[in-house]
């Protein structure tokens, strides 16, 4: 599930998913990561770059912000 509010978040969770955030939608990062949300990116793109690739699109800007994190073990595709 990828959202852009903690409501979206939430939704994921009841729904037995994990959620994905991106900031597009006027809510903080933290908010989003107490709404539930495993992965947060500045938008769509730099997520699904992050996704695909385990590692954050702007490194400068995730260890400084903490926009996006992981969980560390991945699933081979």
């Amino acid at each position: 599930m990828i959202g852009d509010t903690p409501y979206d978040a939430e939704a994921g969770r009841e729904a037995g998913t994990k959620a994905a955030g991106v900031l597009t939608g006027g809510f903080e990062a933290e908010t989003l990561l107490q709404a539930g949300c495993f992965a947060i990116a500045t938008d769509l793109q730099a997520l699904l770059f992050s996704l695909q690739s385990g590692e954050a699109a702007n490194k400068d800007q995730a260890a400084k912000d903490h926009l996006l994190r992981f969980p560390t073990n991945r699933r081979a595709s």
